[in-house]
């Protein structure tokens, strides 16, 4: 009953998977949930990171340029609470800058790449009829 408890709400995988492998009875459990565990990924309002775009790429670079800011002002100053200010407004400048910089050439991707589909299907329509000869002499 105790395993069963402690299996059951331990958070560290270590121990799951010595509790896991130490008791009589570990070939007939599945392991299953230690591999959910190992699977899972961070959300941010319901949805997984890595599918929002340009999440990654924002904040590589300005996770990168706050250090680099705080540490060359630093360098330049000797005055950690300063430089400290100096890297975070770096990181929130950087972050909201490229963000929207991001996503507004995503959007324009997407829209061009929606207009490209459009034209790919009336194309696939009008081939083979003398609708296709008149598009491609307006075009």
């Amino acid at each position: 009953m105790l395993y069963n408890f402690i299996l059951h709400f331990t958070t560290f995988p270590v121990l799951k998977c010595a509790l896991l492998t130490s008791s009589p009875h570990h070939i007939s459990q599945p392991h299953t949930h230690i591999m959910e565990e190992e699977n899972s990924e961070a959300k941010l309002m319901g949805r997984k990171l890595s599918e929002i775009p340009c999440f990654r790429n924002t904040f590589l670079y300005s996770i990168s340029s706050g250090l680099g800011a705080g540490l060359v002002h630093f360098l330049a100053t000797s005055n950690v609470r300063r430089s400290g200010h100096v890297a975070m407004a770096s990181y929130g400048c950087v972050t909201l800058s490229y963000w929207v910089y991001c996503r507004y050439n995503f959007s324009q991707q997407k829209f061009k790449m929606a207009q490209l589909q459009s034209a790919l299907q009336k194309q696939a329509v009008y081939e083979g009829t003398d609708m296709e000869n008149t598009v491609f002499r307006e075009a």
